[in-house]
């Protein structure tokens, strides 16, 4: 009985240990160069948020973190962020997946700080895309541009497919 009960004890931490919360933003300021090197693990902890809910564009805790990471963006010294229209196009009239590859871009920066060129940031966001928009669980409506990005990824085309 007392290892059942321990067992239990311990699927129940491990589960609630997984589970995602939403990022704590209200307390973050984003004003000088400080506050927006300060705000990364933040900022990357609402990415991570972002990449591990389902799409669900009435979820206010998605839209809250999801306009954090843009203010975030949009104001950092320390990132330059060009968004490729070659891929804008697929995903312009998803909102809710646009904050997915705004999150895509943001947390390969911040991940990978020594990688200065666009093409490449580009290249792997759109991959970490790809990957969330074929994870089923996450619900995203496949039109027939996403289905072929998720296509050209799959046949190792991704590159060339989007003019890169």
């Amino acid at each position: 009985m007392k290892k059942m009960l321990l067992t239990l004890l311990a699927v129940i931490s491990a589960c609630a240990g997984f589970s995602q919360t939403p990022p704590q933003t209200d307390s973050v300021k984003l004003v000088t160069k400080a506050d927006y090197r300060a705000a990364e693990p933040v900022v990357l902890q609402a990415c991570n948020y972002l990449l591990a809910t389902p799409a669900d564009q009435k979820n206010p805790s998605r839209l809250k973190a999801g306009q954090f990471i843009f203010k975030w963006m949009q104001g950092t010294p320390d990132f330059t962020f060009v968004m490729d229209q070659n891929i804008l196009k697929y995903i312009e009239a998803d909102l809710d997946l646009m904050t997915v590859y705004f999150a895509c871009v943001t947390s390969y920066s911040l991940q990978n700080r020594s990688v200065a060129d666009t093409r490449n940031v580009t290249l792997k966001a759109v991959e970490k895309l790809i990957a969330y928009i074929d994870n089923s669980t996450n619900q995203v409506s496949m039109n027939a541009g996403l289905k072929a990005l998720s296509k050209a990824n799959r046949k190792g085309n991704l590159e060339a497919f989007l003019y890169l």
